[in-house]
């Protein structure tokens, strides 16, 4: 299956893709967002949780902001892939095509993720290995509760038993 780009649409075989503009990201964002205000409220209800702590819980919740990180937990979720190629399939073709769009071409897809990260407009670059050895071991020290001092200690003894030079002390959240 051919994907070519063009302009504004992606091309998979005969049928037209339109790209998300960031209008189209925020809208599904918010949906998500509501979804999960839904089984946050859920939790707490079922955990017992009433009054001010309540309050408290659902106000931060409210405050949070749903960016980039988000976005692409979304397009990694089955559905949010789906979601993703189905709007960008009734932006070009309108909602009576779609239908039938959805059907036949997503079978033909062996891996829809790429292709919806491109129709989103997210990058996907492979992670170096190294690196992302690199920054598992940051957060398993901020999640062990190591002091900068000590975590920059045990990060260098980290590099150094990888055969490599320990990289010069940079700010732990860095990478990460």
């Amino acid at each position: 299956m051919d994907i070519v780009e063009s302009g504004k649409f992606l091309l998979v075989d005969t049928q037209r893709f339109a790209k998300l503009s960031p209008n189209d990201r925020r809208e599904l964002m918010a949906a998500v967002k509501r979804e999960r205000r839904i089984l946050v409220k859920e939790n707490l209800k079922d955990a017992g949780i009433t009054g001010p702590e309540y309050f408290n819980e659902m106000d931060a919740f409210d405050q949070s902001v749903f960016g980039d990180w988000e976005f692409f937990q979304f397009l990694q979720s089955i559905e949010g892939r789906a979601q993703v190629i189905e709007r960008a399939a009734q932006k070009a073709n309108g909602a009576e095509a779609t239908k039938g769009i959805m059907e036949g071409m997503v079978a033909e897809l062996e891996d829809d993720f790429p292709f919806a990260a491109k129709l989103a407009g997210v990058k996907i670059e492979k992670p170096d290995p190294t690196q992302l050895q690199r920054t598992r071991f940051i957060q398993d020290l901020k999640a062990l509760g190591f002091s900068k001092e000590e975590s920059l200690a045990k990060l260098m003894e980290f590099d150094t038993a990888r055969g490599e030079e320990p990289e010069p002390p940079r700010p732990l959240d860095a990478g990460a």
